[in-house]
């Protein structure tokens, strides 16, 4: 079964998408691609390591 690569749009989707700018990107979307291209780390974002999300 051949490999898929994630896409952009796939991550956003489980991404909080506050546009909260503090990983320092503009948007969530922005930030999906900077994981993508591995120059963001999913610690970057700050909502995903609130214990309620």
């Amino acid at each position: 079964m051949p490999k898929k690569d994630l896409q952009p749009l796939q991550i956003y989707r489980l991404l909080p998408r506050t546009n909260c700018k503090l990983c320092g990107c503009p948007t969530c979307y922005a930030f999906a691609f900077e994981l993508i291209s591995r120059d963001k780390r999913l610690t970057d974002c700050p909502d995903l390591l609130k214990e309620d999300f």
